[in-house]
């Protein structure tokens, strides 16, 4: 007799629940020998503390000395067990969670056009070739070509199609695998899912639920996230369909959606948050696999990108939106620096100011790099040392007081996360100020003061 799904899932959960509960035995066995060795440390390092001490000789400072040593032996006792639980803790997370690896083709396997054989009915089913070429991926990977044959095909438009559908498909080649409970036997092959992953990401968009109360809409999260309101929660409910609700108002772990769901979510069930700045990895799957022994199941997807059909029939952009918020540390140079200088009177006095200003980075694509979130710049007259700047959200500097010599200025920018770009520098440019040198302190003199001591210099009157 064939065994329906929901007795194979049912065994598959009462299975799932022995392993865990032996896996729990077994961490608890260890714990427990590894505290047995700690408490005979901790027995044999009081008797080092008690040795040479007389018992009626212990006085109140000698008990709360002794009380000290007995904790921090305590403590140095126990933080090898946290961190041997938090070890298993975390093998067993990566066992039921399963870290997703992602793996692509290299830039030497891509292309940016094709050739495409196909039967011309023109000339009596002859084989005849077309081509197809994309400018933005010629930007991208240079030119380069693939061949093949449109088996069947007697119209050029259709075997351009085929083409463009090669192409764009060697481009958009990410393949992900990642490893699940018994949550991965509804994705069959085919099955298009999304993906939040915090590595990627670096927000959470994913998680798993607590509790669902159809009448306040509110569902709870197993874990704060980083939803806002007008986010769209996706959830896979008993109904045996993923569905969608924007999120009206956030609480914490609770998440407010403004409809209903049509059915309960299930149990524990799989949460992803689409969020409007972020949009989440979309993957459809190609293999599906079971592990009897491990009771997992192994989900191979390649990258799916709706944009691709119209990009393909209709010669529409190829839209690839942000999947990450996380700063590339790959920052580019500032451009076009300017140096000049403009004079001014100062308490009766002619200064002259050097002025910097420079252009904002440009990434890859040509555009402003968004992730810029300040400038260092150094400055030097002539051949000596370079002079730190405070750093600045600005695109422009100033420097009061120069004197007259050649100046060079350079300038990095520096992302979120902190990362930096290569000093970029300006063009040697000969400025006007005060004429001479920096003049040297004069009148160097220590004053003694009650309980220390005070030091004075002075400058030439002709520079003030």
């Amino acid at each position: 007799m064939t065994r329906s799904v929901n007795d194979r899932l049912q065994d598959e959960t009462i299975a799932h629940g022995l392993y865990v509960t032996r896996y729990g035995n077994g961490v608890a066995r260890r714990m427990v020998t590894l505290l047995s060795k700690m408490d005979a440390d901790l027995a044999a390092r009081l008797l080092v503390l008690l040795d040479g001490k007389r018992a009626d000789t212990y006085s109140a400072r000698r008990l709360a000395s002794l009380l000290a040593g007995v904790r921090d032996l305590n403590q140095q006792a126990y933080e090898p067990v946290i961190d041997a639980l938090a070890r298993e803790l975390t093998r067993y997370v990566e066992y039921e969670a399963g870290k997703p690896t992602y793996s692509s083709g290299s830039e030497k396997t891509r292309f940016s056009s094709a050739l495409i054989n196909f039967s011309d009915p023109d000339n009596h089913y002859q084989d005849r070739t077309t081509a197809v070429m994309f400018p933005e991926l010629v930007k991208q990977f240079k030119f380069k070509q693939t061949q093949l044959t449109a088996i069947g095909c007697t119209r050029e438009s259709e075997a351009q199609r085929r083409g463009g559908w090669a192409v764009y498909s060697n481009s958009l080649d990410r393949i992900i695998t990642l490893q699940t409970g018994l949550d991965g036997f509804a994705y069959v092959p085919g099955t298009v899912f999304a993906f939040a992953d915090e590595r990627v990401s670096g927000r959470v968009y994913g998680g798993r639920l607590t509790d669902y109360n159809a009448g306040l809409k509110a569902v709870t999260t197993d874990r704060g996230t980083s939803a806002v309101a007008g986010d769209t929660l996706m959830i896979r409910t008993q109904g045996g369909i993923v569905e969608s609700r924007v999120i009206q108002a956030v609480n914490g772990t609770q998440l407010i959606v403004a409809t209903p769901f049509t059915a309960a979510p299930a149990p524990n069930a799989v949460f992803v948050i689409d969020a409007g700045q972020l949009r989440l990895q979309y993957f459809r799957v190609t293999n599906l696999t079971f592990n009897d022994e491990e009771n997992t199941y192994s989900i191979t997807g390649a990258e799916y990108n709706a944009s691709k059909y119209d990009a393909v029939d209709h010669n529409a952009r190829l839209d690839i939106p942000p999947i990450s918020l996380i700063p590339t540390g790959v920052v580019s140079q500032p451009g076009n620096i300017v140096v000049s200088s403009y004079e001014s009177v100062r308490q009766g006095q002619r200064i002259a100011t050097l002025t910097a200003s420079w252009d904002v980075p440009l990434d890859k694509a040509g555009k402003p790099q968004a992730d810029v979130i300040a400038y260092q710049a150094q400055w030097r007259r002539n051949d000596s040392e370079w002079v730190n700047v405070p750093q600045t959200g600005l695109r422009n500097i100033e420097v009061p007081g120069i004197f007259e010599g050649d100046y060079l200025v350079r300038v990095r920018a520096i992302n979120s996360g902190g990362a930096s770009s290569l000093w970029a520098t300006s063009t040697l440019t000969h400025l006007k100020g005060r004429v001479g040198d920096v003049p040297k302190p004069v009148n160097f003199r220590t004053t003694p003061l009650l309980w220390g001591g005070a030091a004075g210099l002075g400058f030439p009157c002709r520079h003030w």
